[in-house]
């Protein structure tokens, strides 16, 4: 089961050079789980996409069905906690 939030980290070219890798692994340091999991509390699932079409404004989160841009580790702190 997946939790309430759903969010997927983009690993595309353009993600990754721009520190989707490094945002993947704040996100799941912060959530204490690893990508493909949920926490304890089925709050969020953490997963990685592939492409998530917003190259332009590299690295991108999609949690539901808004696209979080240009995302920094402190953006993943603050999404962290609108999604609890």
């Amino acid at each position: 089961p997946h939790g309430r939030t759903r969010a997927w980290v983009c690993r595309s070219i353009s993600c990754h050079l721009r520190g989707g890798d490094e945002l993947l692994e704040h996100l799941c340091d912060v959530a204490r789980i690893r990508p493909g999991e949920t926490t304890s509390d089925s709050r969020l699932t953490v997963e990685y996409a592939e492409c998530l079409g917003g190259c332009e404004h590299a690295p991108c989160i999609l949690a539901g069905d808004v696209l979080h841009k240009s995302v920094s580790k402190e953006d993943v702190n603050e999404l962290m906690r609108n999604w609890k």
